[in-house]
Formats: structure tokens, sequence, C-alpha cells
């Protein structure tokens, strides 16, 4: 009886993914699963303010009051300042960002909310917070909490990661 206890126990704690190999594809997995459900989640809730998911993330990495530069807006969203230029030429033509002169050098071009762009973007915050949190009701404290450290873990160790450039597969090696 206690060799069956002994085994029970075992089989109740081992990892139902068998292997490290199998638990990195599930992750890798589930965060490609969960990128592609939040760009369609992203979609869902920016069609009502009759701005494109690439707008509305413009938007967002724009300060609510003051100017940011294009490099450093291009930076944010992660594109060469070309296409943050043209993400803000949109949204000039929308009357939602206007350019502004940079006071010590006027070649340079700052980027600025317009009124309505500050609107858009307090809607914006609210119409995604709301979504989220329908979204997420039915998920106990204690999960979400459990799922907030997790996904704070696998960002840490992810931006630790590139930030050594330790991967020697991606060099070409093996």
């Amino acid at each position: 009886i206690l060799q069956m206890l002994v085994m029970t126990n075992k089989a109740l704690h081992r990892d139902k993914y068998g292997t490290s190999k199998a638990r990195v594809g599930r992750i890798q997995d589930l965060v490609c699963q969960l990128g592609r459900l939040l760009e369609s989640y992203d979609e869902m809730c920016l069609a009502s303010l009759a701005i494109t998911v690439t707008q509305g993330y413009t938007i967002m990495a724009l300060p609510q009051d003051g100017d940011v530069g294009m490099s450093a807006l291009g930076e944010a969203l992660g594109v060469a300042p070309s296409t943050a230029t043209r993400m803000v030429d949109q949204l000039v033509s929308k009357r939602l960002v206007e350019r502004r002169s940079a006071p010590k050098d006027r070649r340079a071009v700052r980027v600025a909310l317009t009124e309505n762009g500050q609107r858009l973007r307090r809607e914006l915050e609210k119409a995604t917070a709301s979504c989220f949190l329908s979204a997420l009701e039915g998920i106990s404290a204690s999960r979400q909490t459990a799922t907030i450290e997790a996904l704070e873990l696998v960002n840490a160790s992810l931006g630790e990661f590139l930030e050594t450039g330790s991967c020697t597969a991606c060099k070409g090696g093996t």
C-alpha cells in the first residue's frame, strides 16, 4: 500500500509536459497565441473609435501632455523613424496629432497629440480597460495574480536574455 501511495503521489506531481523542451514549446505556443488574441482584441476595441490598430498604438505611445521626437516615437513603437513618420502622417490628416519644431533645433520634428487626439487617447484607455476587465472577469483574483507573476517572470527573463544576446542558435550556432 505504501508503494502504491508513493507511486500515486509521483504521478500526481509529475510535470504534465514531461520534458523541458515540451514545456518551452508550450510556453512559446501560448505566447504566440496570446499575441494573436491581443491583436484581435485591440482590433475589436478600436473599431468603434474609427482608427486602426497601428494608429491606436501610435496614439498610446505619445504622451498625454507634451511632445516627443520622431526617433523616440519610433523606438517606443519598435519601428524605424521613417515608419513612425508615415504613421504620424495619417494621424495628422485626421487632426489627432500635430508636428512641432524643436525649440533648440528647428530641423528636428516633435509630435504631440491635439486636443482631439488627447480626447481619443482617454477614450481608448477607457475602452481597452473596460474590454479587458470584461474578458478577465471569469478568472479568480488568485489566478489573475498568479498570471501576473508568471508574465512578469517571462518578461524579465526574455528581457535579460535579449540584453545579453546570448542565443547561440540565433547566431547560427548549435
